[in-house]
Order: C-alpha cells, then structure tokens, then sequence
C-alpha cells in the first residue's frame, strides 16, 4: 500500500519580539506585525490579565493600538512553544 506524505507548514502564529528603542522582550502574535515584521502594534491594556487575553486569542489590532519598532528573534506555532522556549532562550539571543 502507497502512503503519500503531505508537508504541511505550520503556521506560526506567535513570535519573541526584541523592543528596539529600549531592548526589552515580550511575546506577540505575529498578527500584530507589520512592514516585513519591524513593527509591532501593541494594545492599549493597561493589566497583565486583559494583556494575556488578547495575546492567547491574538486580537487584531485595534486602532488605538500603539506602534513599535521590534526586531524578530523567532517565530513559533502555539503559544505553549512560545512559552517553554522564552524560558530557556539564551540572554545573548536578545543583547
């Protein structure tokens, strides 16, 4: 029996973001990216808990968001991945 094998491309749907104007290093969804991913609307939430929402459902971006220039460090298809790796992601992959 013939199996064909599909490749299929994860879609990521989250990124680790360096903030260039003060280095500091969040997660977004790539959604929120824009012109070739060297900008990155930003919510305008003021908690951490509403921040969590709209990141774990990946919010469009609203008008009143802010921009930021970011520089990618890397992309990744579930926030859990997100998650485990910012942990052990080496400091000098950010400095």
């Amino acid at each position: 029996m013939n199996f064909d094998v599909c490749l299929v491309r994860l879609k990521m749907e989250f990124a680790i973001v360096e903030f260039t104007a003060d280095s500091s290093v969040d997660i977004v969804a790539t959604n929120w990216l824009a012109r070739n991913k060297t900008v990155c609307y930003w919510p305008n939430v003021k908690k951490p808990a509403a921040l969590e929402k709209v990141l774990k459902v990946r919010a469009a971006p609203g008008s009143d968001w802010a921009q930021f220039d970011v520089r990618v460090l890397h992309e990744y298809g579930t926030i859990v991945n997100v998650i485990t790796n910012l942990i052990s992601l080496p400091r000098d992959a950010y400095a």
